[in-house]
């Protein structure tokens, strides 16, 4: 039986809103199409101006809707910032939180991500935390003290808080993967997402943890990153703005044999 497995299409900033109303209006039967007749579950990431329009444009289909981040802040005076209420007012589902960029150009911090990602669950949002080490970590043997370090504040605020959410979705992206059409050993991402994974019961046994894996997914790297065994999905950059690419991925999971 092939497994269901979640894929998040993170579209960055690569369009403009009537950039991508006019790609998914044009080709809005190819986008569903590319999970369609499969048990696979396809979250896309717009721009935020894009996703109100979009899930009207794109509804009843295996397609759910995310954002790219929040604030880490309830309603009030915080200039430029987007609540988690106004997400899930906006139909979103899912949405992306501690990416490499965000942490590069907006200086948020573990701190800053684990309060995103109790904002999002206090509005039945489910946060894909977005976790990964530098080139340099990677040489220092560092991967799973920094992919703990990340992940563990969220574990624990959650924890504190008593404000348990039903699913957590990880995505392990090495920084150094991410745009590089280069990608891990396959047995190093088995054993990041298996620290995860261990921490997470370690920290919250009653939460069932998916993990995914992102940084340099396209058609031809998940010919290897399929043999993953406990991933629950793919983050996929670029590759998802083109929904041929996209089906070939995917169509890569409708193998014989996979997920059994």
């Amino acid at each position: 039986m092939t497994k269901s497995l979640l894929i998040i299409a993170n579209w960055k900033m690569y369009l403009s809103y009537q950039q991508t109303i006019t790609l998914c209006t044009q080709q809005k039967e190819d986008l569903i199409s590319c999970v369609a007749t499969t048990p696979h579950k396809l979250i896309v990431c717009p721009i935020l101006p894009a996703i109100n329009e979009l899930t009207t444009l794109i509804s009843h289909s295996q397609i759910n809707f995310g954002a790219q981040t929040c604030s880490p802040h309830k309603l009030g005076a915080y200039t430029g910032e987007i609540d988690a209420q106004s997400l899930s007012e906006l139909g979103c589902t899912y949405c992306i939180i501690g990416h490499s960029e965000r942490r590069h150009y907006h200086h948020e911090t573990n701190d800053i991500v684990a309060q995103q990602a109790m904002r999002l669950i206090e509005q039945g949002i489910t946060p894909i935390f977005c976790v990964g080490e530098t080139l340099d970590e990677k040489k220092l043997n560092q991967t799973l003290q920094v992919v703990q370090h990340q992940v563990e504040p969220m574990f624990q605020a959650i924890k504190q808080a008593q404000k348990i959410s039903s699913r957590l979705t990880i995505a392990y992206e090495p920084i150094w993967a991410i745009g590089s059409n280069q990608i891990p050993e396959i047995k190093d991402i088995e054993t990041a997402v298996a620290a995860i994974k261990s921490l997470g019961q370690e920290i919250l046994p009653e939460i069932d943890i998916s993990c995914l894996y992102g940084g340099s997914v396209d058609e031809n790297s998940i010919k290897t990153l399929k043999s993953l065994k406990y991933l629950d999905g793919f983050l996929i950059g670029r590759a998802s703005l083109d929904f041929q690419r996209l089906q070939k991925i995917v169509s890569w999971f409708k193998q014989p044999g996979h997920g059994e």
